[in-house]
């Protein structure tokens, strides 16, 4: 899962600065998207005792010229007190749309029609930022490049049915559900990896100091372990203990290498 904030407003003169945009970073520009969810938070402005249903409108432009086209309609059914809460809709064409053609990325136009609900699109925020209502895409991307990564790196990465038995990484699917993490609200799970297999002593270490004593003093050590070189970060959004809604970065979430020391 990809996650991506909604930024500010591109300044065109023709478009209204209500609009939501989405910066899609060139590296994952090169995927293929599985789904795309847009998440938004819809509050309630005033206690009314309408119960016309209210609806959230989706436009997504065309052009700096503010052409736009209908793309999704979705109703809210009021009975009596409403309740601001989280809701998401799939936006998967349009995502698709903006990654295989960047320059066709306009953004979207977000409407309510009810006097009495309005949506929180807040400012850009930095990623170290903690905002409440942040708007924002949860993205399921398939990597194309991953065999012919797995071509030119041979047996960096490894699969549970190959019979490798050296040092390898394995795909490790996290389900913060499954742990009952209910405050995660995006990713609700990921693929983090792990190292396993064998380090023989004739491998040289990362360390030539560690491939030294080894050899020097063979039977005092265990010798060597297969374990995580190089961890990367993931984006995640969560409630914290006063039912607020984060956004971080966690770093060290990601096996990307291992190796043997």
């Amino acid at each position: 899962m990809n996650i991506v904030l909604a930024t500010e407003s591109l300044k065109f003169n023709e478009i209204d600065d209500d609009m939501v945009y989405f910066q899609i970073s060139q590296e994952t520009q090169s995927n293929f998207i599985e789904s795309a969810q847009l998440h938004f938070y819809v509050r309630s402005d005033q206690i009314s005792s309408d119960t016309n249903p209210a609806k959230i409108i989706i436009y997504q432009y065309n052009d700096a010229s503010g052409d736009k086209r209908l793309i999704k309609i979705k109703e809210f059914k009021r009975q009596g007190r409403f309740k601001g809460h989280w809701d998401k809709i799939d936006i998967t064409s349009s995502v698709r749309l903006w990654f295989s053609k960047p320059e066709r990325n306009y953004g979207l136009l977000i409407q309510t029609v009810n006097n009495n609900i309005s949506l929180t699109f807040p400012p850009p925020v930095k990623i170290t930022d903690a905002d409440k209502y942040t708007t924002y895409l949860n993205v399921a991307v398939r990597d194309m490049k991953a065999h012919r990564r797995k071509r030119e790196i041979p047996r960096m990465n490894c699969g549970e049915r190959d019979n490798e038995t050296r040092c390898c990484r394995f795909p490790l699917v996290i389900d913060f559900e499954s742990f009952g993490w209910d405050w995660v609200i995006a990713p609700k799970k990921y693929l983090a990896y792990y190292c396993s297999g064998e380090c023989p002593f004739r491998h040289l270490q990362r360390y030539l100091h560690t491939h030294l004593v080894q050899q020097s003093n063979p039977r005092g050590n265990i010798g060597p372990c297969c374990y995580p070189t190089q961890m990367a970060p993931i984006l995640m959004v969560y409630f914290n203990e006063n039912k607020e809604v984060l956004v971080s970065k966690i770093p060290g979430m990601v096996v990307s290498r291992c190796g043997c020391a």
